[in-house]
């Protein structure tokens, strides 16, 4: 699967991306969910309010 993220995605982001970025897999039959809001409402939270 081409959208799967592993180890080195999140070194190239790092490396490339000025900002705060987080990697977040999504199975790509389903979508979203609920706690994959959830879980980006807390890195948002953590990261961009300091």
């Amino acid at each position: 699967m081409d959208d799967e993220l592993g180890p080195q995605d999140t070194e190239w982001i790092a490396a490339h991306h000025p900002g705060p970025a987080a990697t977040l897999g999504i199975n790509p039959r389903i979508g979203l969910r609920d706690e994959d809001f959830a879980t980006l409402r807390e890195w948002a939270r953590t990261e961009l309010d300091g």
